[in-house]
């Protein structure tokens, strides 16, 4: 009730909500904004005393269903970012708002004109460079917004009230509109930062956005993994618990940037602790521990397959290759980057493995029949590799990648051109390669203005192996 009371107060006053401004991805001049603020970074300071500090918070308000809105604010008073706090009110006028990896993110600067305003007492912050006084029309939607927060929220006088917040998976985060919501799983790894304590957690089902953190391979694929940034008191609880425990997490909040994850945060006031640590006998865990079981299961067997049937396998060339991410994501990313990937080769062209094998000019880039001539600089052209390959990942999501010379190293261009026991390792590699949909290989990615390439990744083919 309290967030249609908000919205109806915002319409009623000609005011945008936080929605409006993302799907306009614009703020006229003289917009007004409110947000509650959720979680904040660390204040990125600067000892340049011409320059500003900076401190990332993300807001949230009853339009935005999940998620939240990142909002940028620089000031060269530390007083005046230090104020914005977890559960305060923030209004805003003459900010920007662009799009950043494809999220709205607000800025404030030194035009902008800023209040904060403490919950429950929606009593405003004094601050230091910054003079904006609320009237009552302000008030009374800051009320509003207040309200609504500690509803959602759950917090100490709302405990009275049976919950309606959904216990979640992470595969049911991305499209589920819930903004708050329960979370149960296992904790794969624990990292302490100043401002809050980060779990990587799993519940064994796919993260659409995985972190880039990485963990050992063999223990669990990264794309079941989830990120929890655990912040305020809530972070003492973290202090007790250990790698493979147990968690049961209330009033969590789903974040989008360029992962999925997602945030605790708020006082020790809270009637129920967020961070619960429970046994694994515990019956929420039931689903959790069947899905474990499969999933080791399946690994198992596909590792030991792959060692007992396999000659061909892949491996990177540095350690340099990016987050493990799926085919869906690289596919729908505007920017360029690296990225790593599991996946199979279904298909590659040409068909001709022997059409592999060209003729190219590096000064010119200019492709040409083997043993020939630029026709623009008429210099002799190297021998290179120039194939496309599809690869298809457990989601069925397919992408085309460009395979050079670097991932066939072993078997370099010219030597296949002149020797036909290395062309027959190549067409070797061709044929294990795309052998079967069962075997998942490990590669780099890299995309460049919507290309897509195989880098960083060699294919290695079993000297003992025999056609």
């Amino acid at each position: 009730m309290s967030g249609q009371r908000y919205l109806d107060l915002l319409k009623e006053n000609n005011i945008n909500n936080l929605r409006q401004f993302a799907e306009q991805k614009h703020a006229p001049r003289d917009s007004v904004g409110y947000g509650v603020i959720l979680s904040k970074k660390d204040i990125r300071t600067s000892n340049n005393p011409q320059k500003d500090h900076m401190l990332t918070c993300y807001i949230s308000d009853p339009s935005l269903e999940s998620g939240t809105c990142c909002i940028n604010i620089f000031s060269k008073s530390l007083e005046t970012l230090e104020a914005f706090k977890e559960n305060r009110i923030v209004q805003m006028k003459n900010f920007f708002v662009k799009e950043f990896n494809n999220n709205p993110q607000i800025t404030l600067n030194s035009y902008s004109r800023y209040a904060l305003f403490t919950a429950k007492e929606t009593k405003q912050i004094e601050l230091a460079n910054i003079s904006h006084p609320a009237v009552p029309n302000d008030k009374a939607i800051i009320k509003a917004l207040d309200s609504w927060n500690a509803e959602a929220s759950g917090s100490e006088a709302m405990m009275q009230v049976p919950t309606k917040r959904r216990l979640l998976e992470t595969s049911q985060l991305y499209d589920d509109p819930s903004k708050y919501f329960d979370f149960v799983g296992q904790i794969v790894d624990i990292k302490n930062f100043d401002a809050f304590t980060l779990l990587v957690l799993t519940d064994f089902t796919e993260n659409p956005y995985p972190p880039t953190l990485t963990v050992d391979q063999k223990v669990l694929d990264p794309k079941y993994l989830i990120n929890c940034a655990v912040w305020d008191y809530h972070r003492s609880v973290c202090a007790d618990l250990d790698i493979k425990d147990f968690v049961f997490l209330r009033n969590c909040v789903k974040k989008l940037t360029d992962t999925l994850e997602f945030n605790i945060h708020g006082s020790n006031n809270q009637s129920k602790p967020q961070v619960v640590h429970i046994s694994p006998d515990d019956d929420l865990l039931k689903n959790v521990l069947a899905r474990r079981k499969l999933i080791k299961a399946s690994s198992k067997k596909r590792t030991r397959d792959q060692l007992e049937a396999y000659s061909l396998r892949t491996e990177f060339i540095t350690k340099k290759r990016g987050g493990l991410k799926s085919l869906k994501y690289i596919k729908s990313r505007r920017d360029n980057g690296v990225c790593e990937v599991k996946a199979s080769i279904c298909k590659y062209s040409p068909q001709d493995v022997r059409d592999w094998i060209q003729g190219y000019c590096f000064k010119c880039n200019v492709r040409t029949p083997v043993d020939s001539f630029c026709p623009k600089c008429d210099n002799p052209t190297s021998i290179s590799y120039d194939v496309k390959l599809t690869l298809k990942d457990e989601e069925n999501e397919e992408l085309e990648v460009y395979c050079k010379d670097r991932p066939l190293r072993q078997v370099p261009a010219h030597e296949a051109h002149r020797s036909e026991a290395q062309f027959d390792k190549l067409k070797r590699i061709a044929h294990l390669a795309t052998d079967t949909a069962n075997v998942f290989f490990d590669f780099c990615v890299g995309t460049v203005d919507g290309y897509s390439c195989i880098v960083n990744t060699r294919f290695i083919l079993d000297e003992n192996d025999s056609a």
